[in-house]
């Protein structure tokens, strides 16, 4: 796995720990969406964990992501 220690020093160990934690969610969710029968289109996959379709809104906005 990548060391995020050897980034340079202006970055701190919180932030470090923060994309570890993004590193880990992604490489726990890839099996689930190799596996994944139901196709999702481009247009209605969620932006923001691209794991699944979009499902709510945020009012007034009206953006959308899967929850």
């Amino acid at each position: 796995m990548l060391c995020f220690l050897d980034i340079p020093e202006d970055i701190d160990e919180e932030e470090v720990r923060r994309l570890e934690n993004v590193v880990k969610h992604i490489t726990d969710w890839a099996p689930r969406l190799e596996t994944s029968q139901d196709e999702i289109s481009d247009d209605d996959i969620c932006t923001i964990c691209y794991a699944y379709a979009k499902s709510h809104s945020f009012l007034p906005c009206k953006h959308r992501s899967c929850r």
